[in-house]
C-alpha cells in the first residue's frame, strides 16, 4: 500500500515546477564495445532482437547517451542526425520530418512508433509532431529502418519506419527531475519516479510541462504542451508484460483572418478583413498492454493491444479519432539454421467529424481551414504476414517476407514483399541487397476533406481575395512504392564503423494536385479549384552513409552523409490541365552531420552538433513560391549550423547543468520555405536523478 501511494503522490507531485537532467554515471562507465554499434540490438527491423550488424538493410540507431548530448529539446530534432532524415520547421513549433523525398507537412511515407505502438494520425496518416513529447532521459534508443519495410510493419512504411523504444520501469527506478529555460520564455520541466512494487513488478510515472513560443518574440502567444504517463511491468523467467496508459493535452492560440465578400458585388473581389484569436485544443489518450511468452528454448509469441483517441481542433483535423489494435505474432526457429516469424493483426479506426462541407460559407471565409464531406466513418484494416531467415552458407543469409493487408476504406487487398540477402566474407566486411514493396492508402484528408486556403492583395488601397479550394477525390488507387538497395557494412574493430548503401525506387499513384487554370464560376470569381489525383509517378535515387569513429575513451564522432534525387511525372490528369509534379521533384538533396561526444573529465562534458543542408528545388517551383513578401525558395541557400553543449557535474551525487546553444551563427537561414529564419537560441538546463 505504501509503494502504491509514492506511486500515485509522484503523479500529483508531476505538477509542481522544478529542475534537473539525467544521470550520466551508468553511460559514462561503459566500455568501447558497449558503446560501439556492434553490440546494439535492434527489434524493428524483425520484430524480434537481433545485432544491427546482422540485419540486410538500412539501420540506424540513436543511443539514449547521443540524443541526450545532443542539445536536441525534442524528439524531432534528434532525428535530424539520421542519415537521410529531413527535419524542418514551418515555425517554432510545426516540424516536417521526412526520407527520401516528399517533403510536405503531410508526409504519409514513413511510420513512426512509440515502444510499437504507432503514433500516426488515422486522418492524414502521418505524424502530428507538435503533439508527440516524451522525456528525452527515459528513451532508450530510437530505431530507424530507412526503405520499404511493408513485408513488416505494413501501410505508410514505405520510405522508412521509426521506433522510439522507452527505458523499461526496472531501468528507470528512483526519481529524475529536469527543467529547461531558454530565450523568448520558453522553458519545459518535467519529474519522473520509478518504484519496486513486487520481486518482478516495477513501475514509473512521469509528467512534462512546455511552453514555447510561436515564433521568435517575446510576445509571441505560447504552445503549452503536457504529457503524463504510467508503465507497470513484470518479467518473470518465461514471460513478461508492460501496461502503458498516458496522454498529452496541447492548446495554443492562433491568430484567424476570416475574409468576408461582398455578396451584391458582380465579381466577388473587394473584401472586408478580421482578425480574431481563437484557442486550438488537442487532447490524445492511450492504453497499451504488451506480452511476450516463451512457450521453449526457440519459441516465442508477442501479443499486443492498444487504444489511441483524440479529440482535434486544429483546422486541418478537425474531429474525434478512436483507434483499436491488437496484433499477435509468433518466431520460432525450425532448425539451426532456419527461424521464422509469422502474425496477424486487425486495426480498427472510427473518425467523427466536426467541420462540414455543407456548413460552408463561399462568402465568408477564413485564411485556412477543412471540412469534410461526410460526418463520420468506421475503417478497418486485417493483415497477415511470414518472414523467413535461412542460413544459405556459413557467409550467406536470406530474409524472405511478405505481408498482405485488406483496407475496408477502398475495399483493397495489398502484398508487400521482400527479399534480402546478407554476404559476410569475414569479420570486418558485410554486404547486403534487397528488394521490397510497400503501399499507402488514400487518408481520409484525400479521400473527403475540402481544404481552402485564403490569400489577399491590395490594388490602390483596396483589398482583393483570391481561395483555392483542394476539393477529395474518393477514388483514389493505393500508392505504392518498389525499393531495391545495396549495401556495404565496414567494422574492423570496436572503434571503427562504416555503414554505406545506395537505392533506387519506383513510385506509382502518389498523391498530388491537379489545378485548372481558368475554371470561374459566375458569382464566385474568388474561387481557384484543384483537385487531389494520383496521377504522379515518381522515381528516387540516392546514397546515405554513416560513420562512428571512437577516437578515444572519452571521445567519438558520428558521421552521416546522404544525397537525394527525385524525378516526378505526371499522366496529365482527368480533371485539370495544371499539374504540380514540379513541387514533387527534387533536382538534388545534399544532407550532413557531425556529431562529437567529448567528455573532457569526470566532471565536464563538451559536444558538437554540425549540420549541413544544400536542397535545390526545380525552377518551376521557385516560381510558384515567388509570392510578394514571403519567403521564397532562393532564401533556401546551402548552410551549416552549429549545435554545441556543454554540461558540468560537481560530483557523481550532485545534479547535472548544462548550457545548450543551438544554431550557433545562424542569421537569416532558411531550412525551408518556412514562415521564420533560423536564428541562434540559447538554453540552460539542470537536471538530477537520486
Amino acid at each position: 500500500m505504501y509503494k502504491r501511494s509514492i506511486l500515485f503522490t509522484s503523479l500529483s507531485l508531476a505538477g509542481c515546477a522544478v529542475f534537473a537532467d539525467d544521470n550520466l554515471d551508468e553511460l559514462m562507465s561503459m566500455s568501447l564495445e558497449e558503446l560501439s554499434m556492434l553490440d546494439v540490438a535492434v527489434e524493428t527491423a524483425s520484430k524480434f532482437s537481433q545485432k544491427v550488424s546482422d540485419v540486410p538493410a538500412s539501420v540506424y540507431v540513436l543511443s539514449s547517451e547521443r540524443i541526450q548530448r545532443s542539445g536536441a529539446t525534442n524528439i524531432q530534432e534528434a532525428l535530424a542526425l539520421v542519415p537521410g532524415m529531413y527535419v524542418t520547421k514551418w515555425d517554432e513549433n510545426t516540424y516536417h520530418v521526412s526520407s527520401r523525398g516528399f517533403h510536405d507537412g503531410l508526409y504519409n511515407k514513413m511510420l513512426v512508433m512509440v515502444d510499437g505502438r504507432s503514433v500516426y494520425s488515422p486522418i492524414y496518416g502521418g505524424v502530428y509532431w507538435s503533439a508527440l513529447d516524451y522525456v528525452l532521459a527515459d528513451i532508450e534508443r530510437i530505431e530507424v529502418i530507412r526503405g520499404a519495410s511493408g513485408a513488416i510493419w505494413g501501410g505508410n512504411a514505405a520510405n522508412g519506419v521509426v521506433n522510439i523504444i522507452t527505458k523499461s520501469a526496472q531501468d528507470t527506478q528512483g526519481t529524475y527531475m529536469t527543467g529547461t529555460a531558454g530565450r523568448y520564455n520558453a522553458y519545459d520541466y518535467s519529474l519522473r519516479h520509478g518504484l519496486q512494487l513486487d520481486e518482478d513488478l516495477y513501475a514509473r510515472a512521469f509528467y512534462k510541462s512546455k511552453s514555447n513560443p510561436s515564433y521568435l518574440n517575446n510576445s509571441a502567444s505560447k504552445w503549452k504542451t503536457d504529457t503524463a504517463g504510467i508503465e507497470v511491468s513484470r518479467k518473470l523467467t518465461d514471460s513478461s508484460w508492460q501496461f502503458r496508459v498516458g496522454g498529452t493535452k496541447l492548446a495554443h492560440d492562433a491568430e484567424v483572418w476570416t475574409f468576408t465578400y461582398d455578396r451584391n458585388d458582380p465579381y466577388n473581389q473587394p473584401v472586408t478583413i478580421s482578425i480574431d484569436n481563437e484557442r486550438i485544443r488537442v487532447d490524445s489518450a492511450y492504453v497499451q498492454l504488451n506480452h511476450q511468452k516463451q512457450l521453449d528454448s526457440s519459441s516465442l509469441i508477442n501479443t499486443s493491444f492498444w487504444v489511441d483517441h483524440v479529440k482535434d481542433e486544429s483546422p486541418d483535423a478537425p474531429g474525434e479519432y478512436t483507434t483499436v489494435d491488437l496484433e499477435s505474432n509468433y518466431s520460432t526457429a525450425l532448425s539451426a539454421k532456419h527461424d521464422l516469424i509469422a502474425g496477424i493483426g486487425l486495426r480498427y479506426v472510427g473518425l467523427r467529424f466536426t467541420e462540414s462541407w455543407q456548413d460552408a460559407d463561399l462568402f465568408t471565409l477564413t485564411g485556412y481551414s477543412r471540412s469534410y464531406d461526410i460526418d463520420k466513418a468506421n475503417d478497418y484494416i486485417a493483415n497477415v504476414f511470414a518472414q523467413s531467415t535461412y542460413q544459405i552458407s556459413e557467409q550467406l543469409s536470406s530474409v524472405l517476407g511478405v505481408k498482405g493487408e485488406y483496407f475496408e476504406q477502398n475495399k483493397t487487398f495489398e502484398l508487400s514483399p521482400q527479399l534480402r540477402l546478407l554476404y559476410t566474407p569475414n569479420h570486418a566486411h558485410r554486404f547486403w541487397t534487397g528488394i521490397g514493396r510497400a503501399v499507402v492508402t488514400p487518408s481520409y484528408m484525400d479521400s473527403n476533406s475540402i481544404y481552402q486556403q485564403s490569400y489577399i492583395e491590395w490594388y490602390g488601397g483596396t483589398p482583393y481575395g483570391s481561395t483555392y479550394l483542394t476539393l477529395p477525390n474518393e477514388k483514389l488507387k493505393n500508392e505504392s512504392v518498389w525499393t531495391g538497395e545495396l549495401g556495404y557494412r565496414y567494422m574492423p574493430s570496436e572503434r571503427v564503423e562504416l555503414d554505406g548503401m545506395v537505392f533506387y525506387s519506383r513510385y506509382d499513384n502518389i498523391r498530388g494536385n491537379d489545378c485548372f487554370d481558368s475554371l470561374v464560376y459566375q458569382g464566385y470569381e474568388h474561387l481557384w479549384f484543384c483537385f487531389v489525383s494520383d496521377d504522379y509517378q515518381a522515381t528516387t535515387s540516392g546514397v546515405e552513409l554513416a560513420a562512428h569513429y571512437q577516437a578515444a575513451d572519452n571521445l567519438s564522432f558520428y558521421a552521416t552523409y546522404s544525397y537525394l534525387r527525385v524525378d516526378a511525372d505526371w499522366d496529365k490528369g482527368t480533371y485539370s490541365n495544371g499539374g504540380n509534379e514540379s513541387s514533387l521533384s527534387l533536382p538534388s538533396q545534399h544532407l550532413a552531420t557531425l556529431q562529437t561526444l567529448w567528455s573532457i573529465n569526470k566532471n565536464w562534458q563538451w559536444d558538437f552538433a554540425l549540420k549541413y543542408n544544400n536542397t535545390r528545388y526545380t525552377d518551376e517551383m521557385r516560381a510558384d513560391y515567388d509570392i510578394p513578401g514571403r519567403v521564397t525558395l532562393d532564401d533556401v541557400t546551402p548552410h551549416v549550423t552549429l549545435d554545441t553543449r556543454l554540461g558540468w557535474r560537481k560530483n557523481d551525487s550532485a545534479p547535472l547543468v548544462e548550457l545548450v546553444v543551438q544554431k550557433m551563427f545562424a542569421s537569416e537561414i532558411y531550412d525551408s520555405w518556412s514562415l521564420y529564419p533560423n536564428e541562434q537560441l540559447a538554453y540552460v538546463r539542470l537536471s538530477h536523478e537520486f
